[in-house]
């Protein structure tokens, strides 16, 4: 009953190379990849929508709890 009181609410990042990691939401696109210079994040499921043609979130968007998103870089 008291379970769900002691969850975090975390969203998981999943870079191009398997390594991933968890950000405490609430936390804003920007804020996750402004050490990743070049690198976008893409919603999991808009990927396993729309493939490649995925449109990255807006840097001002929060990620929500318990999602996963994929960090990538744009290509030049």
């Amino acid at each position: 009953m008291g379970n769900s009181l002691g969850s975090k609410k975390t969203a998981k990042i999943m870079k191009i190379t398997g390594e991933s990691f968890k950000m405490q939401t609430p936390v804003r696109a920007g804020t996750v990849v402004k050490d990743f210079p070049g690198h976008v994040l893409l919603e999991s499921e808009s990927v396993k929508h729309f493939g490649i043609r995925a449109k990255p979130l807006d840097p001002n968007q929060n990620l929500e709890s318990k999602r996963l998103y994929f960090m990538v870089e744009l290509p030049r």
